[in-house]
């Protein structure tokens, strides 16, 4: 029976008839099956049922169209349920009443203060109707091959982008740094998941640092899945017991370990010597950076130590001589986070096929004060599909409107502020949230980075984020399943004021900042055997600072990091210092003084100067006016504010990277202009990827014998005996010793028809590559001829191929070489009657083979 239909009898009867014990497929049925499980137990409010119940009676009304009878659903009166009152409040009316039931159905919501009066904003995303479309991919299988058995039905890349990014990091030189620019659902983790994989089988480790303990359990969950090994510990953070800790910090040194998830805190921190380790024996041969723009974030809130993940990489780049890689992923990139980590972390290659969010319909209101938006926001709260999040600029603001909504009658809610996500609380909101115990999160702007909740169909905003890149994220963080969702801000003119004081922390003063440095510089200790590497302390005070405070090292952090984007020093890294036990020495008090050593080292960071004027006032004033942003910096969302623009032309704006040549494909888009204008569309180019810059490059010019090691070379082969097995056998045996061949010496792309692909022994071809990594296309695939990256090719036109194959692309073709074997009968284009190879020279496959030999 549908869902819908289990629910309508289920409420009809309540509580004689049991809840059902399988889950239900559709999400919201789901949620509401749970949230009745949680009334018997008092953990559900009667707000949450009526915000569960009109979601799911408004959503089958959008599924059914306005002909048919509006759904209805039967529901008991008494303890626990809602009320007359708060049935009306949530916009649901009653149809017919008895002493113990309410005949109720949800009437669709026309508030008169938005822009479009007599349209529901909620009805798209009740709906779920489709927007976000995938180009769906045939997997390398090199990849699927890494993936455990419970996994190999994933088999498909879910994007070109994907595919692009993955074979680019496959084949990063050591000590590359590739930055990935995919848009959320895209599939950026399994870029990173399958270099893991590949490390592991090589008894290499993955370090991947993400912004939470919670994402970082979730990736580790995830990663289990993939391998198929729950019992193993792959996330380091502070909820493990100490002896958990040194466990996976001993299985790091040993090379036990292939992958673990942190953060960058305990990067820099704990986990820092045994990184240092690892990379000095050849062990560490990735370090991630999930949600990289992070990296880039600014202002009193920023977690300096994403930037001095930078440093980190410098030294464990220099301990594994040069050969660390380094995968930058993210979703969002703007030209200042191009700029910023392009600084930090040198010369990048960059993969990027990004598009505007087709998924949310953008809605915005000016309140006339707190009151009206309050009223206004509670009676969108009431109304919106669940589940979904209201984002706040203060912490006392969030905490308020959960007071606000436990009011309501919501008691599957919850509030995470800054910081909260570190804590073993909102770990525990994370799993809620992911297990649909909860509906609704108040929160400032940290919550749902790197949460992969698909089913979020409503954002809320009561307040005005301080930046264009801020709204777009949080608003992204609904509709990840590709499906419609709704964004709502209500804002009033004071939020203005507020999100310009948040810009304007954006920037360190020169007087502050300069005397921050001349207090750090003046405890520098210079590192031995590093030239030009000096520790300085961060708990140095600079005159204007009164006492010592973690927030006083923290701006210190931030006055490093300021100074490597003002190109005055660049940051580093050094190994934590080693202990022996002294003599006599207990092992408790030995513990101790490695613990306190410990401490007094994290409390230093690693530079080196670029500039020698680095303590002079002219130098960073100069400097510092060169950096700051010319006019409003909250000109963007004054913008969205203003209803003069099309969102989808200031987003476009904003995640243009002219220096890259990366321009967002994207719609116009539902926002209040388009619909002024009679223009909302929802269409889309899926994004292709621009290849790498550059790749690795393992021809064995020594074990060259067959021909030219540039350039195209045709090798014909005599066409089997049409209807005889064997001589199809035979040609199909040489072929696949060729392409054997021709992989173990350095061919890393091979382009084969239906018959060959189908072979056990071409989709094994590369376990022969000397990088265990091969590109694997049909040869009917026609990209752009500059799409794929810069390596050695092999093309096969297979006998009786019954596709037209356009010999113009295989011809044009940009490989430093290409093989294309075919049928010696090939025609020449054109019907003229003669043979491609009476045009070109060619050397026949036997004589190939035994010049190979």
């Amino acid at each position: 029976m549908n869902s819908f239909y289990t629910l309508q009898s289920l409420l009809a009867k309540w509580p004689d008839d049991p809840i059902p014990e399988e889950p239900f497929k559709e999400a919201i049925h789901e949620r509401l099956r749970l949230a009745l499980i949680g009334l018997r137990e008092k953990r559900t409010g009667p707000g949450d049922l009526a915000g569960l119940i009109r979601h799911v009676l408004a959503r089958q009304a959008a599924l059914e169209g306005s002909g048919q009878v509006s759904p209805y659903f039967a529901v008991p009166r008494g303890a626990g349920w809602p009320d007359k009152a708060t049935w009306s409040a949530f916009g649901i009316e009653i149809l017919f009443e008895s002493p113990d039931r309410f005949k109720i159905r949800a009437l669709p919501w026309q508030p008169a203060w938005l822009d479009s009066p007599k349209t529901d904003p909620t009805v798209g995303a009740l709906a779920e109707l489709p927007r976000r479309r995938n180009a769906v991919l045939p997997m390398d299988p090199a990849v699927a091959e890494l993936l455990a058995p419970s996994q190999k039905g994933l088999g498909t890349y879910t994007s070109p982008g994907q595919r692009q990014a993955i074979r680019a990091a496959f084949l990063m030189p050591p000590g590359a740094t590739l930055l990935v620019n995919l848009p959320t659902g895209a599939g950026k983790s399994l870029v990173f998941q399958s270099l893991a994989l590949a490390a592991r089988q090589r008894g290499q480790m993955t370090v991947v640092i993400v912004p939470t303990v919670a994402l970082a359990k979730h990736q580790a969950q995830r990663f289990a899945e993939l391998v198929g090994e729950s019992e193993v510990e792959w996330a380091y953070h502070g909820g493990l017991s100490q002896e958990a800790r040194q466990l996976l910090r001993r299985r790091i040194r040993s090379g036990e370990q292939p992958i673990i998830f942190t953060s960058p805190e305990a990067a820099v921190g704990t986990l820092r010597a045994a990184l240092f380790d690892a990379a000095r024996t050849n062990r560490l041969a990735y370090l991630v950076v999930d949600e990289a723009h992070l990296i880039a974030e600014w202002g009193a809130d920023f977690r300096p130590e994403f930037q001095l993940l930078s440093g980190l990489r410098n030294g464990l780049k220099s301990e594994s001589s040069g050969q660390l890689r380094t995968v930058l992923a993210t979703a969002t990139l703007t030209e200042d986070t191009w700029s910023t980590l392009d600084l930090l972390f040198g010369d990048l290659d960059i993969i990027s096929a990004v598009h505007l969010r087709p998924e949310p319909s953008h809605w915005i209101h000016r309140a006339e004060d707190e009151y009206d938006r309050t009223e206004k926001l509670a009676e969108a709260i009431r109304r919106v599909p669940r589940p979904f999040i209201l984002y706040t600029t203060r912490r006392q603001d969030a905490l308020m409107w959960e007071v606000r909504l436990r009011a309501m009658g919501m008691l599957r809610v919850a509030c995470v502020r800054g910081g909260d996500l570190s804590t073993d609380w909102g770990t525990r909101i994370l799993e809620g949230w992911a297990q649909r115990e909860i509906d609704a999160v108040v929160a400032t702007s940290a919550f749902g980075l790197g949460v992969d909740q698909s089913d979020v169909r409503a954002i809320l905003h009561a307040c005005v984020p301080e930046t264009v890149d801020r709204y777009y994220q949080e608003v992204g963080r609904a509709g990840r399943d590709g499906k419609a969702s709704i964004a709502l801000m209500v804002y009033i003119q004071s939020d203005l004021q507020i999100a310009q004081q948040l810009a304007d922390e954006r920037l360190i003063g020169v007087d502050k900042g300069l005397a921050r440095w001349k207090a750090m510089w003046q405890s520098a200790e210079r590192v031995p055997e590093r030239d030009g590497v000096f520790l300085v302390r961060l708990d140095a005070r600079a005159p204007h600072v009164t006492g010592d405070s973690e927030e006083n090292q923290a701006w210190n952090r931030r006055t490093l990091v300021l100074m490597a984007r003002l190109k005055l020093l660049s940051l580093d890294a050094v190994v934590p210092p080693l202990l022996d036990p002294e003599e006599n020495e207990s092992e408790a008090a030995f513990e101790q003084r490695w613990r306190d050593t410990l401490n007094r080292f994290y409390e230093t960071s690693a530079v080196k100067l670029l500039e020698s004027g680095h303590h002079l006032d002219e130098v960073w004033s100069e400097r510092r006016s060169a950096m700051i942003p010319a006019g409003d910096p909250l000109a963007g969302m004054r913008g969205i504010l203003s209803g003069q623009r099309a969102l989808s032309s200031i987003f476009n704006r904003i995640y243009t990277v002219h220096g890259l040549g990366i321009f967002p494909e994207g719609a116009s888009g539902d926002c209040p202009v388009t619909r002024r204008d009679h223009r909302v569309s929802h269409n889309y180019v899926v994004p292709q990827a621009a290849p790498p810059r550059r790749v690795i490059d393992v021809f064995d010019r020594a074990q060259w014998m067959g021909a030219p090691p540039n350039g195209l070379v045709i090798i014909p082969y005599e066409l089997p005996i049409p209807g005889d097995k064997q001589s199809l056998s035979v040609w199909r045996r040489k072929t696949i010793d060729l392409l054997g061949v021709l992989v173990a010496r350095g061919f890393l792309e091979v382009a084969t028809g239906r018959m060959l692909s189908e072979q056990k022994e071409i989709r094994d071809l590369w376990r022969k590559s000397p990088l265990r990594f091969l590109i694997h296309r049909d040869i009917a695939d026609e990209d752009s001829p500059s799409g794929e990256p810069f390596v050695r090719r092999v093309s096969v036109i297979e006998p009786q191929e019954d596709r037209q194959h356009n010999l113009s692309y295989l011809f044009s073709l940009d490989r430093p070489s290409h093989i294309l074997v075919l049928p010696a009968s090939f025609p020449e284009p054109g019907g003229r009657g003669r043979r491609l190879i009476d045009l070109h020279e060619h050397i026949p496959l036997d004589l190939f083979l035994r010049r190979l030999d």
